[in-house]
């Protein structure tokens, strides 16, 4: 199992570019392993939860999308010398 370091991604201007690159590597396994219980075989276990518990589930996926979003958007910064909204 690989160790992820927790990095939050930051409120304004540039983390630091491996900083930024590990944390969004680690969110984005984070929320495919969220993700992966929502469908297929796994998705009974999730289907039998009630609705609120679901919505909460989905939020949590939602923050960490926002969360790689800035991550990659600060990693644009840096990559493209680019600052403010992007593209990503």
């Amino acid at each position: 199992m690989a160790t992820i370091k927790s990095i939050n991604p930051p409120a304004s201007g540039v983390a630091d570019p491996r900083e930024a690159y590990e944390a969004l590597g680690g969110k984005i396994l984070q929320l495919h392993a969220l993700l992966e219980m929502t469908y297929g075989a796994a998705s009974e276990t999730f289907n039998d939860m009630s609705a609120d518990l679901r919505g909460n589930y989905l939020w949590a996926c939602s923050d960490m999308a926002e969360d790689c979003h800035k991550l990659a958007e600060s990693l644009g910064a840096v990559v493209y010398g680019r600052s403010g909204t992007s593209h990503v």
